[in-house]
C-alpha cells in the first residue's frame, strides 16, 4: 500500500498549495491504479509505464478541468503545469508501488 502522505509532502515541498494538491494527486495515483490493475506491466519499460500514463491522464484531466479554475492562466500555461505535476506524480507512483 503506498503511503500517500509522503507523496503529498513532496508535492507541497515542490508545489506548495497543498489543500488542491491532494485530492489532485489522489486522482491521479487512482488513474494509475485502475491502469495498472488492467494491463500486465511486469514486461514493460518504466519510461514507456510513463509515457503511457502519462499521455491518458493529461487527455483525461483536460476533459475535466479547464485550467484547472484558474481563469487567469492561459491554457497552454496551464497544460504545462498539469504536465509537470502529472509527470513528478507518476514518477512518485512508479518508483514507490509494490
Amino acid at each position: 500500500m503506498l503511503d500517500r502522505n509522503k507523496l503529498y509532502d513532496k508535492l507541497y515541498a515542490k508545489f506548495g498549495r497543498r489543500s488542491k494538491m491532494t485530492s489532485f494527486a489522489d486522482r491521479i495515483i487512482d488513474h494509475c491504479e485502475n491502469w495498472s490493475h488492467n494491463k500486465d506491466i511486469s514486461a514493460m519499460d518504466p519510461k514507456e509505464i510513463h509515457d503511457t500514463l502519462k499521455e491518458i491522464i493529461m487527455q483525461e484531466e483536460s476533459k475535466h478541468s479547464k485550467n484547472g479554475g484558474f481563469a487567469f492562466i492561459p491554457a497552454f500555461i496551464w497544460m504545462f503545469l498539469l504536465g509537470q505535476l502529472v509527470s513528478f506524480i507518476i514518477k512518485w507512483w512508479l518508483e514507490n508501488r509494490t
